[in-house]
């Protein structure tokens, strides 16, 4: 049994893709012991015996900084075996210059692609941890053979899709019956994910215009404000929710009570889509953009377990929805593949078996 270092941004309970992805592996691998190091926006830190989170002190291009972070992180490492690196975490990869003897595995979770002034300085230590990693994880090869930055690495590169445990499909619908949401009321189009620019969010909601069906969106970000503005302008209050505060009891029933789940990406900056797994493990038809630098479209294979439309294209976003809504038939065929998808390849099983075989071999 070896001891696993992971170092992240955040952590659960703060929401996110990455975030997901390191609590799987840590909760799941019963073969090895794991402690992560994170960083916390909370204003009361609470720490468990394997999670030790530290104080962000300031925010920087989306970079959480904190020299304890630092500090924490060193003295830990010490009593490892492995170090497990989140990226992209620029202080993560400062943290890596310092370990000399122990194995380095980057978790290459997204290329930085929107901090272009902040990557010109980057750059350089990003490339020596690249060299110095034992191995890297990516979860597509459509992520692997578009990014720049691994085109160096390929032949210690891993591609292992991320996969989630099973759904909770006995999760009981009442609990959302004290909330008065407008859930149950015919069909509903179900978003999950972060409000920010790359989601895409107003390209869905002005799809929204000219299909006849309700449209959830879970997600919490800086792009709330503006979303609701949207809304408003268009007068599409009675038909288009944004919920911020849901829990993931209450985020499972929205699931299963789906007709279709969207996400509307526009660029590589969506790099898999957690929230696409968590939609084909409850056999719902999907309608996403068509990324070929991102694993969205090796997750949704076009008319299979639904449909790719262009990024930025709200025309081609509703005729999807509605070819899908209108198409008994064409729905189940979707949500049958999607389901069958989701078992083939993206179990929990598959992907912590596929983790702890990278860790027996260092």
């Amino acid at each position: 049994m070896k001891r696993i270092i992971h170092l992240g941004k955040y952590y659960p309970p703060e929401f996110g893709g990455i975030e997901k992805v390191t609590s799987l592996i840590v909760d799941n691998d019963n073969q090895n012991n794991h402690v992560v190091i994170c960083f916390s926006n909370s204003k009361q830190i609470e720490n468990d015996n394997n999670v030790f989170r530290i104080p962000v002190k300031l925010n920087l291009f989306s970079q959480p900084i904190s020299f304890q972070y630092i500090v924490k992180s060193l003295r830990e490492i010490k009593n490892n075996d492995i170090v497990h690196i989140h990226l992209p975490n620029v202080f993560a990869l400062i943290v890596a210059l310092f370990v000399n003897d122990k194995p380095i595995i980057l978790h290459w979770h997204s290329d930085i692609i929107n901090n272009k002034f902040l990557y010109t300085f980057i750059k350089p230590l990003e490339k020596m941890i690249l060299k110095k990693a034992s191995s890297i994880i990516i979860s597509s090869y459509n992520y692997l053979n578009n990014s720049n930055s691994l085109s160096l690495f390929k032949s210690k590169t891993k591609v292992i899709p991320y996969g989630i445990e099973e759904p909770d499909k006995d999760v009981d619908n009442n609990l959302l019956i004290e909330d008065c949401y407008p859930i149950f009321e015919n069909q509903y189009i179900l978003s999950v994910g972060r409000l920010v620019k790359y989601k895409g969010y107003e390209n869905l909601i002005m799809a929204m215009i000219n299909v006849d069906a309700k449209l959830i969106i879970i997600g919490n970000g800086p792009e709330y404000k503006r979303l609701q503005d949207v809304i408003l302008k268009y007068n599409l209050g009675n038909k288009i929710f944004i919920l911020t505060d849901i829990n993931n009891t209450k985020k499972k029933i929205f699931y299963k009570n789906a007709s279709i789940f969207c996400l509307p990406s526009i660029n590589k900056s969506e790099s898999y889509g957690m929230s696409i797994v968590e939609a084909m493990s409850y056999g719902l038809p999907l309608v996403t953009t068509n990324l070929i630098d991102s694993g969205i479209s090796w997750l949704n294979k076009h008319d299979a377990t639904g449909i790719c439309v262009n990024p930025n294209n709200t025309n081609e976003l509703s005729k999807a929805i509605k070819k899908i809504l209108q198409s008994p038939d064409l729905c189940k065929k979707f949500s049958n593949n999607s389901r069958k998808r989701y078992e083939d390849k993206l179990t929990l099983k598959i992907f912590i078996n596929k983790i702890s075989k990278i860790y027996d071999e260092l």
